[in-house]
């Protein structure tokens, strides 16, 4: 993981809370806890939790009292981190009734999300009034937010040109902004995505939001994919916020064309982890022995010998046979 996503100085000086964290899930998937990651200064403030005592901890050791609390805050995290949605929440606390802001957005790394804290309280009280530039904390906040987002935000006009992109997502496509802004959504999608890029910018015109997974051009002439979620943007234009999914996108790729090259295979071919167990099997293999996939997975090929004489009567011989299965 790289830590600078995490960490900078950038952060460890702003006003606004910061912590990173990992989902810890169950056999079925759903969240049972989280560990803490990383944490900024003010997110210590906040807090009053020290990094040095939170950071590798679970949740349930550092807030026992979290599992009794009115909000289920594993549903609301979960969310955030095994299904991607931002997710929003203001809560008072005690013992002195800090009211504070949590924002929770999903990060790149599987299973992890960030918090960023704003304490309300301190800006009622004053603490956040405007500076010698005129603006506000919480103006300043959303701004470090858009900077120092891992993930891609773009904004957009209602042509679909780009008004703005944080470094995040310049990264992502290798443009400059000052390239990028003369560009516009048609620009930076290929002939095979047009029309699914073109019908999720109406859907988020006619709607409000639309999300979709979509392949991206980058400068260089290669390209990405993306989850990408838009919004309308109060202030004009639509924010999109685009997750770097390629890896999974390969991943996909390679496991369907290992699906199909398996089921054109005349012979049998089953595949297995490294005890034993099979995790996959073809057609062939199926008709052969008359199992259905599902009674075969996780089973030994061992246990579906059916005997020697099978094999002699497919043209092995017993010493075949016996090299055969001695050697799965």
């Amino acid at each position: 993981m790289n830590r600078e996503i995490w960490r900078s100085a950038t952060l460890d000086r702003a006003p606004l809370g910061y912590a990173c964290h990992r989902m810890m899930t169950d056999g079925a998937g759903r969240p049972v806890d989280f560990v803490f990651l990383d944490a900024n200064p003010a997110f210590e403030r906040i807090t009053r939790l020290k990094r040095s005592d939170i950071v590798g901890r679970r949740a349930s050791e550092v807030l026992p009292e979290m599992a009794r609390d009115e909000i289920d805050w594993l549903g609301f995290y979960g969310s955030v981190a095994l299904e991607g949605k931002e997710a929003e929440i203001e809560r008072t606390f005690p013992p002195d009734d800090k009211r504070v802001r949590i924002r929770a957005v999903p990060l790149s790394d599987p299973n992890t999300f960030a918090t960023f804290l704003e304490d309300l309280t301190a800006a009622r009280d004053g603490a956040a009034a405007a500076g010698p530039s005129g603006r506000r904390d919480d103006e300043g906040s959303r701004d470090l937010y858009f900077r120092e987002a891992p993930d891609g935000i773009f904004l957009v006009d209602d042509q679909g040109r780009y008004r703005d992109a944080n470094p995040a997502a310049l990264e992502m496509l290798g443009y400059e902004k000052r390239e990028l802004l003369g560009l516009s959504i048609r620009d930076l999608l290929p002939a095979d995505q047009t029309a699914t890029g073109i019908q999720s910018f109406e859907t988020l015109k006619a709607r409000g939001r639309s999300s979709c997974e979509v392949k991206l051009l980058r400068k260089d002439g290669g390209f990405i994919w993306v989850a990408l979620d838009a919004v309308r943007n109060p202030g004009g234009g639509y924010l999109g916020y685009c997750k770097n999914i390629t890896l999974r996108k390969y991943a996909e790729e390679r496991n369907d064309l290992s699906q199909r090259a398996m089921e054109s295979i005349d012979q049998p071919v089953i595949i297995t982890d490294s005890d034993g167990s099979i995790l996959d099997a073809n057609r062939a293999f199926l008709d052969l022995y008359g199992y259905r996939r599902e009674e075969v997975l996780g089973q030994n090929p061992r246990l579906l010998n059916p005997g020697w004489e099978t094999y002699v009567n497919l043209g092995y011989s017993y010493e075949d046979y016996v090299t055969l299965f001695d050697g799965m």
